[in-house]
């Protein structure tokens, strides 16, 4: 076994998970489920919306 990356961020653990099980479960709520590669897919459309829309990160200028 590897050892953890503890430099890595929630967001780069979450795309290596997906990207190695992406038929797994990731969340279940009530009948709902969703893998987790539907979750990485489904966050990387809503992030392009919000970008298209203007969405940046917001830095002082002064």
């Amino acid at each position: 076994m590897s050892k953890p990356n503890l430099q890595a961020n929630i967001a780069e653990v979450f795309e290596s998970l997906a990207d190695a099980m992406p038929e797994r479960e990731c969340i279940v709520f009530r009948d709902r489920r969703l893998t987790y590669g539907e979750v990485r897919d489904r966050s990387h459309r809503l992030a392009n919306v919000l970008v298209d829309a203007g969405l940046g990160v917001h830095t002082d200028r002064a």
